[in-house]
């Protein structure tokens, strides 16, 4: 797998609208979408008690992918039906020490709360793909007919705070 140096940059391209309205028709529902607040409680738990520090959902695919303390320069890659198994939580060893993080534990649900309605907007930017890097406390972000960005937790939680309540 190849990884781009930190460095690189991402140059925006200005998407036409005959383009998003294209990417707005063939969206499509698959099973992370359909089990949705499954999801969100699944990758909580992974993060706060599982030892997961770098999480990556791909809806598009309905992957989801870990990287965890234990194994930290390697990471899994789980379908959705195995991540719905009742047994998929019992294949992470607890998380044995207190973690260290960028991401303050009480920011994590609101941070995946927000990854679900980006992912359920109708109106051809939908979230394809997100990650949650609790280390760094970066958010990175690919939409449909967009580009991919990589934020700062504070930057993506504190716009949906400020309108969702």
């Amino acid at each position: 797998m190849h990884m781009n140096n930190a460095r690189d940059t991402h140059q925006t391209t200005h998407i036409p609208q005959q383009e998003l309205q294209t990417c707005e028709n063939n969206s499509l529902s698959n099973h992370f979408d359909d089990r949705m607040d499954q999801l969100i409680d699944i990758a909580e738990q992974l993060i706060l008690r599982k030892g997961v520090f770098h999480l990556g959902i791909h809806f598009s695919s309905s992957q989801l992918i870990c990287w965890t303390l234990d194994n930290p320069y390697s990471f899994q890659v789980y379908t959705a039906d195995e991540v719905f198994a009742d047994h998929f939580m019992r294949l992470f060893a607890p998380l044995d020490s207190k973690l260290h993080t960028c991401i303050a534990k009480q920011h994590v649900r609101p941070i995946l709360r927000s990854m679900k309605w980006l992912r359920q907007r109708k109106d051809g930017s939908e979230l394809r793909n997100a990650s949650l890097h609790m280390m760094n406390g970066h958010i990175g972000l690919s939409f449909a007919c967009d580009d991919t960005r990589y934020i700062n937790f504070k930057d993506f939680i504190l716009p949906f705070q400020a309108t969702n309540g």
